[in-house]
């Protein structure tokens, strides 16, 4: 009796459930405070004792608990913070609706979960009887040069049980030989690239190998890969120049240049071929964007570029590229990818971004609109990083943005687009119709090209003293070209719908000052690149981005030429017009598309009087121009600060030429600007 007595109060010191835990009837982990009372942030309270307490209870120590309970408190804030600041960098991750318990699973529960979300997923998708089952297509080699055709249709050479059995014709796409499509591929990547570098060259490289040793084996050829390469045809042999003869792949330019919608076409009905079934992969969302950068250069901004363009966008997010970075993995998606994949995901994305928002900024009834929003997407941008120094398997390591790579310009451009999309917000459907945009939006936009220069790295910024082109660094400067062409370019646009008001007051009489400073900056740039007759400066000309922007230059000093009343409307006025006129008539040699936009500027010029001697524009060369002075020399009005860049060029105190142009012009009055621009349609990108 006396032994049961004396146990009975050691029995009674095992640490029973907290207050709160017994109140709520709550599973309490019996250690002071529990991590119940912990996530509620109360105080953790032993329940109280029934008759005399136990001897064995720990005495209460509310001070020790009170200093834990804060310490706990302030790692879940460092938490909380550090969980924050991770969800913006990404994209807008819901942060106080998600159930913390969630997170807890058990690892069976969380499968069924997971097998449950993929099967509402696929029934929302297409089925297989959806798809048509299409012949194949083969593919075969053969010489470059003897290449003729899109496709053709060969017979497979089967043999059939049935002599009354025929054999289908099967089409036929032909690539070039090994070798050839290496130097086309080349071409490519040395020259085309980086204007939109959505792929990584050793990569591709490598898949010119596989490729051409599944044909050589007897093997059904992937065919994403193939449109892959028949878009890079296509975009090579567009823009070959003189100096890539010595690839020794074609007897002339024009050879050369004449396959360039074969490959095309090629390739578009490769993509259609393959997209009759479920087929989505990197190569064909890469082969849609660059066959978008064939058709625009031939083409221009047309119905075939949208929808591939659209196509593309698609592609995309079927593949799970819009979250490829996100914080929770997204049930159904594709994943999978290796840390290259991901980072060649990040660029496409990150292209078809900025393109998409570009496009929304554009003249036209599809201006306005856009179909990808940051808030829908998590993904991280590129790394400043060239090709060579990204490596499969190991982790990628971006440089500074001061240093350049082959991105360089890839995502300066990023940057500008973000400020396209912010100002879209703003101006709502101000792109259908450009001059109903607010002078202060111009302004603030103005104020953050400003802000867009003073980030951007110096090597992409000019320094009109010095060669544009430096041979150890060319790809660099092409870049830097392209972009300050593309920036000033969309300068010309924000302030156009007020270069005729400024003749009107002084109000908008900087906005006139920046948008016809711009216009001369791209010619003068254009007048460099053809005194030092670099490799570029013979093909650009098919380039739509330079192309569209040199009309729009020339647009602006047109209209500023008939805003000066000081004697008759010619074009020798302007000796940046001059040139930008000869430029367009050179380029009709070389493209359609000068055709197609210096023809309704002839019909501009007439209508309002605008004179020019066409004999002595077609002479007009640039060692004519050194007679007027050098390249700063020809608007003084317009002084260049010789150690600062042409990107950092900004507003201008003084008028262009002289500043002399507050007369009003009895046709072109700041009303009726817009009539002046009648029939014109700007396709600009």
């Amino acid at each position: 009796m006396h032994h049961h007595s004396g146990t009975n109060p050691r029995r009674r010191t095992r640490v029973i459930s907290c207050q709160l835990c017994r109140e709520r009837k709550l599973r309490c982990n019996r250690q002071f405070p529990c991590t119940n009372c912990t996530a509620r942030g109360v105080a953790c309270q032993a329940p109280p004792a029934r008759g005399r307490e136990a001897p064995g209870t720990p005495p209460a120590e509310p001070q020790v608990s009170n200093d834990q309970l804060l310490r706990r408190l302030e790692s879940l804030e460092a938490l909380l913070a550090a969980r924050t600041r991770q969800a913006e960098l990404v994209s807008s991750e819901p942060t106080s609706s998600e159930d913390p318990g969630q997170r807890q699973l058990p690892s069976n529960v969380q499968n069924w979960l997971s097998d449950a979300l993929l099967l509402e997923r696929l029934c929302m998708g297409p089925k297989a009887g959806d798809f048509a089952h299409s012949n194949p297509i083969v593919v075969r080699t053969c010489p470059v040069r003897l290449i003729s055709r899109p496709w053709s249709f060969v017979f497979q050479n089967e043999a059939f049980s049935s002599p009354a059995v025929h054999p289908e014709p099967i089409r036929c796409v032909w690539l070039p030989e090994r070798q050839e499509t290496k130097r086309l591929v080349d071409k490519y990547i040395s020259d085309i690239s980086f204007i939109h570098h959505v792929i990584h060259g050793p990569s591709v490289r490598r898949l010119v190998d596989q490729v051409y040793d599944t044909i050589n084996q007897g093997n059904p050829a992937p065919m994403g890969p193939i449109a892959l390469f028949l878009a890079i045809f296509a975009n090579a042999t567009c823009l070959w120049t003189a100096q890539d003869l010595s690839r020794n792949l074609f007897c002339g330019v024009s050879e050369a240049r004449s396959q360039a919608s074969l490959w095309q076409k090629a390739g578009i009905d490769v993509l259609d071929h393959i997209q009759q079934n479920p087929h989505v992969s990197l190569e064909s969302t890469q082969a849609l964007i660059i066959l978008c950068y064939s058709v625009i250069n031939l083409e221009g901004v047309s119905v075939k570029y949208r929808a591939l363009f659209s196509r593309a966008i698609t592609m995309a997010r079927e593949l799970g590229l819009h979250c490829i970075d996100s914080p929770r993995q997204v049930l159904g998606n594709r994943a999978g990818f290796t840390t290259l994949e991901a980072e060649v995901g990040r660029r496409i994305w990150w292209y078809l971004c900025t393109t998409d928002w570009i496009l929304a900024g554009l003249s036209g009834t599809l201006g306005g609109a856009y179909t990808i929003h940051p808030s829908q997407m998590a993904v991280h941008k590129p790394q400043n990083v060239d090709d060579e120094d990204c490596v499969d398997g190991e982790e990628i390591v971006g440089r500074a943005m001061d240093q350049p790579t082959s991105m360089s310009y890839f995502l300066e451009r990023i940057r500008f687009a973000e400020i396209f999309r912010a100002s879209l917000e703003r101006a709502q459907f101000a792109a259908l119709s450009p001059d109903t945009i607010s002078f202060q939006l111009v302004q603030e936009l103005e104020t953050q090209i400003s802000r867009f220069w003073d980030d951007a790295p110096g090597f992409l910024c000019f320094n009109p003293d010095l060669s544009i082109m430096n041979m150890n660094a060319s790809k660099i400067t092409i870049q830097g070209y392209i972009l300050n062409l593309f920036v000033h370019g969309q300068r010309c646009r924000v302030h156009l719908p007020y270069l005729a008001r400024g003749q009107a007051g002084l109000a908008y009489a900087t906005s006139r000052a920046a948008c016809v400073e711009s216009a001369r900056l791209i010619i003068r740039m254009e007048m460099r690149l053809e005194e030092e007759e670099h490799d570029f400066a013979s093909t650009r000309l098919r380039m739509s981005i330079v192309l569209h922007h040199i009309f729009l230059a020339f647009l602006v000093l047109l209209l500023d030429i008939c805003l000066d009343t000081n004697g008759p409307r010619q074009i020798s006025k302007s000796p940046e017009a001059a040139v930008a006129w000869r430029i367009l008539q050179d380029a009709k040699a070389q493209s359609q598309q000068a055709s197609t936009l210096v023809e309704p500027l002839g019909r501009v010029m007439r209508k309002h009087d605008v004179l020019h001697n066409a004999e002595e524009l077609e002479n007009w060369a640039l060692a004519d121009l050194g007679a007027h002075g050098s390249a700063s020399a020809l608007a003084p009005s317009l002084e260049l600060n010789p150690p600062t860049s042409w990107g950092s060029v900004r507003e201008s105190s003084r008028m262009p030429q002289g500043g002399d142009h507050t007369g009003t012009s009895q046709e072109i009055s700041t009303s009726d600007w817009p009539n002046f621009l009648g029939g014109l349609y700007l396709p600009f990108i």
